[in-house]
């Protein structure tokens, strides 16, 4: 039997949290430019994200993407906004290295490397990457070799014991790209005024709506992430950015899940911070 090997996939959402290619999970707040992923070892790629603070002391949001490979650049902005080389484009649009596309509630990005970035203009941000890659990326979604005790491995080199200094060391652009100057002490959600709606919205994801999916991937990580993007929401919908995570997730196992966002509240132009 030939086993045909998948592409290795990132996933960022929310309050910022992420899964790295070895499956890795953790949250980091930080308000700066970072490098997410790239090429090593080659250059051949890299991936940066801009994370904004949306007026909150200690929150923060993925709000840009850059792509770059060689001469070009592609960066994807809020509203899904797509510009090359600093060039606003319509999508779809191609040339000989990307080809870019609309799916459902995302832009869709593929390159002539194989690496293919999903976003939704708002929050969730999706990095897959062929196996050829495997050990040879470094940045905030790790090292892609299969051992995901090692993802904390810092610009040094070291691996780090906390996701704070990990994550710190692949802060790229100086302080000039931070809207906060270092990441705050997260706050204890227990005073959070509107403790009640934040359960009942986040218990969404155990709900009727996603159980075909619970079988094989469980919610409680997304339920986790979900309650803490709640604590300092600038806009009470922030618990739909863990849902759509979990979605996504769900598609990319097979599972088609009937209309969720209208059950949910969490339709594309209802939640938009931007």
């Amino acid at each position: 039997m030939i086993v045909i090997a998948e592409d290795g996939v990132c996933t960022v959402f929310g309050d910022p949290h992420y899964r790295t290619f070895d499956g890795k999970f953790f949250s980091f707040q930080g308000s700066c430019k970072y490098q997410l992923t790239g090429d090593c070892i080659s250059q051949t790629f890299s991936i940066r994200v801009t994370n904004d603070g949306r007026s909150t002391k200690t929150s923060a949001w993925t709000k840009n993407v850059s792509v770059r490979m060689g001469s070009i650049k592609v960066n994807l902005g809020v509203r899904m906004r797509v510009k090359i080389n600093g060039e606003r484009i319509s999508v779809p649009y191609e040339n000989d290295f990307v080809k870019i596309t609309k799916i459902s509630d995302s832009v869709l990005l593929r390159t002539h490397l194989g690496v293919k970035v999903v976003w939704d203009g708002n929050s969730f941000l999706e990095v897959s990457v062929p196996t050829a890659y495997k050990g040879r990326l470094c940045g905030l979604c790790g090292n892609y070799n299969s051992e995901p005790r090692d993802d904390f491995t810092t610009r040094t080199g070291v691996v780090a014991m906390d996701a704070t200094s990990f994550a710190t060391s692949w802060q790229v652009g100086g302080r000039k790209a931070c809207q906060r100057p270092e990441p705050h002490r997260r706050l204890s959600c227990t005073h959070f005024p509107h403790r009640k709606m934040r359960d009942r919205l986040c218990k969404l994801l155990r709900s009727e709506t996603f159980s075909a999916c619970h079988e094989k991937l469980k919610p409680d990580i997304y339920f986790k992430s979900c309650l803490v993007d709640m604590c300092e929401c600038p806009s009470r919908k922030c618990y739909c950015e863990s849902l759509t995570a979990y979605a996504h997730e769900c598609q990319r196992l097979g599972i088609l899940l009937s209309d969720w966002r209208k059950s949910t509240g969490c339709a594309v132009n209802n939640y938009k911070y931007y």
